[in-house]
């Protein structure tokens, strides 16, 4: 294919051309057989480009955000396991300690709940 190079980069960006440039390359390219089969050329191509890259993502899936249920569920069950100790932190602990050992009780849950929800967004995180 002979094409003339003076017009090889008009020709590539056709699409970017002003009104004047576009009507310039435009009567170039009708008088001119081989820039005429380059323009058809670089059209295939990028007709070929299209169709490949919308099909590449096309096929790709959004990720899918999973239930939270399974989390609230988790969450639950260990607020029930720590309202369970702290009951019986209470009703074990002679009646002179049980304000102390409800408070300890208490930020021990604390402590737990912050470790279970900084575990959990560090999981989110690594995965």
């Amino acid at each position: 294919m002979n094409y003339c190079p003076e017009y090889e980069s008009r020709i590539l960006d056709y699409d970017e051309l002003s009104g004047a440039e576009r009507a310039l390359a435009d009567a170039h390219i009708a008088g001119c057989e081989g820039c005429r089969a380059f323009a058809a050329a670089l059209a295939v191509v990028d007709e070929s480009l299209s169709v490949a890259v919308h099909r590449a993502f096309a096929s790709v899936a959004p990720p899918v955000r999973p239930p939270l249920w399974p989390e609230l569920l988790d969450l639950a069950g260990w607020a029930s396991l720590m309202a369970a100790l702290i009951a019986v932190a209470v009703i074990l602990a002679p009646p002179n300690l049980r304000d102390a050992a409800l408070w300890f009780a208490l930020g021990l849950m604390i402590a737990a709940g912050s470790a279970w929800f900084g575990f959990k967004s560090w999981r989110e995180l690594s995965s």
